[in-house]
């Protein structure tokens, strides 16, 4: 591609993010198609327009779009987060719970995660598993753990 042609995608590519930041979905929506069409490989294209269908509710697109970035970038821990969700929300339940594994076994730890996967694994009645991560959710939204996690931020600045 020629130096005009990256600069034009680059800059396709920086207003898409910006609309997207700016709450202009369509727009940002026809921005990252554009850069799709030219580059279908880039992994984070493929996850906003995953974030773009997920925020209207449309969770077979965003599906499609998340499943495309992880496939694209397996280390994409927040991509296997979001792809769960949206599996979750269309019920399918073990697709979500592999997805949710996914992205902790990349290292993800927050607790929302810990309560996605529990409820996924609840759906499944798996309740003595679900009940741990219903906990450890729990307490990583305590009081302390959250003193604690500001006081090592501190620290290690």
């Amino acid at each position: 591609m020629s130096q005009s042609g990256q600069n034009k995608t680059q800059q396709l590519l920086n207003k898409a993010v910006n609309d997207l930041q700016h709450g202009e979905l369509a727009a940002a929506e026809r921005g990252f198609k554009q850069v799709i069409k030219k580059h279908p490989n880039l992994s984070g294209v493929h996850y906003n327009l995953g974030y773009i269908y997920h925020t209207r509710s449309d969770f077979k697109r965003a599906e499609t779009s998340y499943k495309r970035a992880v496939e694209l970038d397996a280390g994409n821990a927040g991509g296997w987060l979001n792809l769960g969700n949206v599996q979750l929300q269309q019920n399918h339940y073990k697709l979500a719970e592999r997805s949710f594994k996914k992205a902790l076994g990349l290292g993800l730890e927050q607790a929302g995660l810990y309560n996605s996967l529990a409820t996924a694994l609840d759906y499944q009645n798996k309740s003595e598993e679900a009940e741990a991560l219903f906990k450890q959710a729990i307490a990583m939204r305590s009081p302390e753990a959250q003193g604690q996690a500001q006081g090592q931020a501190q620290g290690q600045a």
